[in-house]
């Protein structure tokens, strides 16, 4: 997946001390999605080619889960304060069988296909 990220401006730096001593620096720069929105974020994970990088202010997931519930399937997630039965997955309910699968297991499905 591509990212919709464009760079606008240097933000700062923010050490974090983790409890054994060590700093930790962490750039944050100013970007524009391709949607128009604006958004602080975190360098390393933008610039990441991790399969859990940040590819856009959040539309990706927004306009993932409008395609899902277009399609008639039943998403469900764990309620906070209940036990993760499903290890951190998305429930998908299609004619009557729900099978769990993780978000981008469930992005990578649904934007293939354009």
């Amino acid at each position: 997946m591509n990212s919709r990220l464009t760079f606008i401006k240097h933000i700062g730096i923010k050490v974090y001390t983790k409890p054994n001593g060590y700093k930790n620096n962490k750039v944050y720069n100013l970007y524009q999605c391709s949607c128009g929105n604006k958004k602080v974020l975190f360098k390393g994970s933008v610039e990441s080619k991790a399969q859990n990088s940040t590819w856009s202010c959040g539309c990706i997931k927004k306009e993932t889960l409008k395609k899902i519930n277009e399609t008639g399937r039943n998403i469900h997630r764990t309620h906070a304060g209940h036990p993760a039965h499903n290890k951190g997955k998305i429930g998908v309910t299609v004619e009557g069988v729900t099978k769990y699968v993780s978000y981008d297991d469930l992005v990578d499905l649904y934007t293939s296909k354009e």
